[in-house]
């Protein structure tokens, strides 16, 4: 199964670095027509999503291209311990499918754009075949049928993304009392070359290696390890000067039958509750 992270940014190298260059000045930006379009298709954000490993993977169209879609711009470097994208979704999922999540230690985020689709418009298709599976004639049937459309559309709907660079940090280490004074390290090196990035100081760290407890692989190239403080700060600048990026984080992710009408929502609701109880 294709990962959502995995699709090339090559098609969104130059509406990335035009949004960029705009929401420097206004900050928040409509994106409208043609670009609105593409962005919408590159990124799957009408479709829905399912839990693939750390991420989501796209599923069927749900959402119609009539929303609202903004951009923002962000140029802040974050690091993050023990986060996985899709960790909160997890416990919430619905699908019988299990998920094999590979923790990390750490995350590293640079985001270039935040990207926000409002106002979403469930497209006929997906109601009416919501619609039809409640009419079943039994619970059971009712709840396998839903499982069944989820697992085909998607389980979720993606409504707010940050798209740049992540690094995957793992670590050799078994215990967090090992662990936590070697972190504090690396986080110093990488906000180090953060800096020689931003602001063009010479960092006289370059040419020491990374501690040999850690790995620093690009979160979409898993071929791509980085062992040097310069290695790190050419995958910097591939985000921050080439405006090169992919999904690197779900900012708001809701179930998909959110989206329905009050009363088709409160159906499907009851009936996967109804089922897990009973189960």
């Amino acid at each position: 199964m294709k990962d959502v992270t995995s699709s090339t940014m090559d098609k969104s190298h130059q509406e990335l670095s035009e949004f960029s260059k705009t929401s420097l000045i206004y900050n928040e930006k409509i994106i409208q027509g043609n670009d609105k379009i593409k962005l919408l298709q590159d990124f799957n954000l009408c479709k829905g999503s399912k839990i693939y490993g750390n991420n989501l993977s796209p599923g069927e169209q749900i959402l119609t291209e009539g929303g609202e879609l903004i951009s923002y711009v962000k140029k802040d470097m974050r690091v993050y311990t023990n986060r996985i994208p899709t960790n909160t979704l997890i416990s919430k999922s619905v699908l019988r499918s299990s998920h094999n999540i590979e923790e990390n230690h750490i995350r590293i985020h640079i985001p270039l754009l935040q990207i926000e689709y409002r106002n979403q418009i469930v497209t006929n298709e997906f109601t009416e075949v919501i619609e039809e599976a409640l009419k079943r004639s039994d619970q059971i049937s009712v709840h396998e049928t839903l499982q069944n459309i989820f697992e085909k559309y998607g389980e979720y709907i993606v409504q707010n993304i940050d798209i740049g660079g992540a690094l995957t940090v793992k670590s050799s280490l078994d215990d967090d009392l090992s662990i936590s004074p070697v972190i504090e390290i690396l986080k110093a090196q990488v906000y180090w070359v953060y800096d020689d990035v931003i602001s063009g100081k010479v960092n006289v760290f370059d040419r020491i290696p990374f501690n040999d407890h850690f790995i620093l692989k690009d979160a979409h190239n898993n071929d791509k390890r980085i062992l040097y403080g310069y290695e790190l700060k050419s995958w910097m600048e591939e985000y921050y000067e080439n405006k090169n990026g992919y999904i690197i984080s779900y900012n708001k992710v809701i179930p998909a039958y959110n989206l329905l009408k009050d009363e088709i929502k409160k159906n499907v609701k009851n009936a996967l509750k109804s089922s897990n109880e009973s189960t």
